[in-house]
């Protein structure tokens, strides 16, 4: 690899090729303390460690992150698991949905159903209740 106009095996710490054909390394992503040298592009995001104020490691892709972002749920105290579809942001665990990913798909019991159940109603995102006496109801709960 070339750095400082010298032909090395290999990047230095904390450097990577990041998969360039032109062997030149790269520094690493400041969300990372070191980084994968695996000749693949990205590599310099897919972090040995995170650094201090990036540590939340996302489990699927080993980059860091500050804290776990939408399609992301805190699967530990310093990891992101990604959310299962048809959830689009999740909570406790990959499949505890808070929204869904498509807008034919209702939420209901922090689950994603493209209908609601019988006795509900879809308003404002959400499968909502409807009140009694009704069994069934129709763009209201009443």
């Amino acid at each position: 690899m070339a750095k400082g106009g010298q032909c090395k095996a290999k990047c230095d710490p904390g450097f990577t090729s990041n998969g360039t054909k032109s062997k030149k390394c790269v520094k690493c992503d400041n969300s990372c303390n070191g980084c994968k040298d695996n000749s693949k592009e990205g590599d310099k995001k897919v972090c040995n460690f995170c650094a201090k104020e990036f540590s939340m490691r996302i489990t699927d892709t080993q980059h860091c992150t500050d804290k776990c972002r939408d399609g992301l749920f805190a699967s530990s105290a310093s990891t992101c698991g990604r959310c299962k579809a048809p959830c689009k942001n999740c909570t406790i665990t990959e499949s505890t949905c808070t929204s869904c990913n498509t807008k034919i798909t209702r939420l209901w019991n922090k689950q994603c159903f493209t209908l609601c159940p019988k006795g509900f109603v879809f308003i404002k995102g959400n499968c909502k209740p409807c009140n009694s006496p009704c069994s069934t109801c129709n763009k209201t709960i009443n």
